[in-house]
């Protein structure tokens, strides 16, 4: 019968270089000159793909299953290592027990038994720790099946403390060789039962260029001392790129950013590879660069003009657009309107209107808007004045006669109402926000109706 195994295989090699292309898989056994396979793939950067690994020839047992990568420049990767198990036979699939025990293997059928039977088994087993010090142990755990077959054992971490959850009070980390409990680099946070923190660790300037260990471990409020977790790190020389930009941050426009030359690969967080790449939202953007032996990265912010596009709008013989910090201009027929700076513009005459609304160098101009001048609505207007608009909060009034004015904002909301005497009289309005206001001026039987930008 044909043995085989199906893995799924993701791999994103750091040795890769990520404008290299993977172009071959390899796979062995327990050394290179044993059961040697090599599968041709179809070129990528990134191989995340099923495939079927040949076990003909391999005896039931335990084996080490190594996998590498070949590049488009002829690099092999580092391999990744599996450890497999051949079993056989009708029983093979059945458990029949399952032991544990802690720190030293005491052979096969000698451990903690725990039965059980089935194909397989979900859940969670109590495991006694009586008789085990404080400190850390290692438990380790495996299953026999119906033949009497044993799996290799699962092994795991354990520390046996007393009493209950301490906090977590500080954090110690160290590169290679331990320098003793607390004579390591520290790390200090407030006291917390759990902890989840991003922390910059500072590499030391003696470590010499190549791959270290790096180990941290925490101490508690009683004072234990966990076991260290560790990770490899590759330290080495690497100059950080310079990214330049180039074109204007105006609404609709791109961007273009660059890095300098000199880098093996090029990967922007937009997903572009090349040594540039174009941005038309504002946003930070991360480049990674590798070269040789070392990877970097670095981060930049673009921040693109915000303009509102403008939407004219007209109340009687007052014209107006949304409000804000920028310069406008008005135009009529396509004549420049002199003097005539702000989001509110009363025509004198019928046409077509435009403005153009400025921050800095960026303009955006309106689409044309058709007017038709109203002269009854004008000689209305002649019986109320109210200036300067924009205001600062003083606003001058002058009017023919007596009456009531109000004062709405842009959700309709009355903010305003109070009584105004015939002739000039100043409104003090400096309490209300920045904002563009409808005014309501009521005379008897007539109502007029203007526009007050408040820009303090």
């Amino acid at each position: 019968m044909k043995k085989n195994l199906v893995i799924w295989l993701m791999v994103l090699c750091a040795s890769i270089g990520r404008s290299q292309d993977i172009i071959q898989l390899r796979y062995y056994f327990n050394s290179n000159a044993e059961n040697l396979h090599l599968v041709t793939v179809a070129s990528t950067q990134e191989l995340d793909q099923n495939f079927e690994i040949d076990l003909a020839g391999l005896p039931q047992g335990v084996h080490n299953l190594y996998i590498d990568l070949l590049n488009d420049e002829g690099k092999w990767t580092h391999y990744d290592r599996v450890m497999i198990q051949i079993v056989g036979g009708a029983d093979m699939f059945i458990l029949n027990s399952f032991e544990y025990f802690f720190d030293q293997d005491p052979g096969f059928g000698n451990g903690i038994q725990v039965a059980m039977s089935g194909e397989s088994f979900t859940g969670d087993l109590p495991l006694s720790i009586e008789g085990l010090s404080e400190g850390v142990h290692y438990v380790y755990c495996r299953f026999k099946d119906g033949e009497n077959q044993w799996t290799h054992y699962h092994k795991q971490l354990i520390q046996i403390t007393k009493g209950g959850i301490e906090d977590v009070i500080r954090a110690e980390y160290f590169f290679d060789t331990d320098p003793g409990y607390g004579n390591g680099n520290v790390i200090n946070f407030d006291a917390t039962p759990t902890l989840d923190l991003e922390y910059a660790l500072m590499v030391p300037t003696d470590l010499a260029w190549g791959e270290h260990i790096m180990f941290v471990r925490i101490l508690d409020s009683s004072g234990q001392w966990s076991h260290y977790g560790q990770d490899t790190l590759l330290v080495c020389d690497i100059e950080t790129p310079t990214i330049t930009m180039e074109g204007d941050l105006c609404p609709g426009e791109t961007v273009t950013l660059h890095a300098n030359e000199g880098y093996n690969s090029y990967l922007w967080s937009n997903g572009s590879d090349a040594d540039s790449t174009n941005v038309n939202e504002s946003g930070n953007y991360t480049l990674y660069v590798t070269d040789d032996d070392c990877a970097i990265s670095i981060e930049t912010s673009v921040e693109f003009v915000e303009i509102p596009f403008p939407i004219i709008t007209a109340n009687g013989n007052i014209l107006s657009v949304e409000g804000g910090k920028y310069n406008y201009q008005w135009s009529l027929n396509g004549n420049v309107i002199p003097n005539n700076n702000t989001s509110i513009f009363e025509a004198t005459e019928s046409g077509t209107v435009q403005v153009t609304v400025s921050a800095g160098e960026c303009t955006i101009t309106s689409d044309p808007f058709d007017f038709a001048y109203d002269y009854i609505q004008s000689m209305n207007q002649k019986s109320f004045s109210m200036y300067p608009n924009p205001s600062d909060g003083m606003v001058h009034v002058k009017t023919t006669q007596n009456g009531h004015i109000q004062l709405y904002d842009t959700k309709g909301i009355l903010v305003l109402s109070q009584q105004i005497s015939e002739g000039d009289q100043m409104l003090d309005l400096r309490n209300l926000s920045d904002h563009l206001y409808l005014v309501k001026v009521i005379q008897g039987a007539e109502t007029h109706t203007t526009r007050l930008l408040l820009n303090h």
